[in-house]
């Protein structure tokens, strides 16, 4: 008889363990899939610079392009797109093309036409002016819709005439797969105040690319920016 007690309560012990161990177990906390921007390497720029924003859950989305927008977050309606040219899950780089003292940066997804969704940061992006003998570009091309072979131009200031200084690439974009592919041009020379009388005029060969839309990255002492910033570089 005590035995069987003995061993009723031992059941009865592992029982109430078992249902404790259960009930302390909590459901796994869900995965957040939602787009966010944690870090920037530039909160302050000049039109025409190269910025990388780090974060989480970058994607393609509406026709494979994820955007990338500098927004006014007491008015949503105030928003300057920055130029995407490379992205992963974690990492963007996309142009500088306008912002203002109020903006910070946002993940604009875009699941369809007139259909979008803003990932605000707290990081903040504002548009400054060149400094004193601060290198750099014009906003448009001399043409921008030229053949493979043919001579294209930009402005740049503060920089110099000799053309072996500058590096002149044409970026390429995939908006599906994220990757970047840089296509070098020749520099072919520079002329100076050639470019509207106040810029020099820098000229190079469009190289032999896939038709479609690039961005030209010129590199001068070391820094690069993206000329032609308000408008797209279409190869025929």
């Amino acid at each position: 008889m005590k035995k069987t007690f003995s061993f009723c309560q031992a059941l009865i012990f592992i029982v109430l363990v078992i249902n404790f161990s259960c009930s302390s177990k909590k459901d796994p906390t869900p995965v957040s899939t939602k787009p966010e921007i944690t870090a920037s390497d530039k909160n302050s720029a000049i039109l025409g610079d190269i910025v990388t924003v780090t974060g989480k859950n970058f994607s393609k989305n509406y026709q494979g392009a994820s955007q990338l927008v500098a927004v006014d977050p007491t008015d949503t309606t105030k928003q300057f797109l920055l130029i995407v040219i490379s992205r992963t899950s974690t990492q963007m780089t996309a142009v500088v093309t306008g912002a203002t003292a109020s903006t910070v940066l946002a993940y604009k997804n875009v699941v369809g036409p007139g259909n979008s969704k803003l990932y605000i940061s707290s990081l903040p992006i504002s548009v400054v002016a060149p400094t004193a003998n601060q290198f750099f570009v014009s906003s448009t091309f001399t043409a921008n819709h030229l053949n493979a072979g043919a001579a294209a131009s930009f402005g740049v200031k503060n920089g110099s005439t000799t053309a072996g200084d500058y590096t002149v690439k044409l970026v390429g974009y995939d908006i599906e797969g994220g990757t970047s592919t840089e296509f070098p041009a020749t520099v072919t020379g520079v002329d100076a105040n050639g470019y509207g009388g106040s810029m020099d005029k820098v000229n190079f060969t469009v190289p032999t690319v896939a038709s479609g839309e690039y961005q030209v990255k010129v590199t001068y002492n070391s820094h690069s920016l993206v000329a032609g910033y308000q408008v797209f570089f279409f190869v025929n």
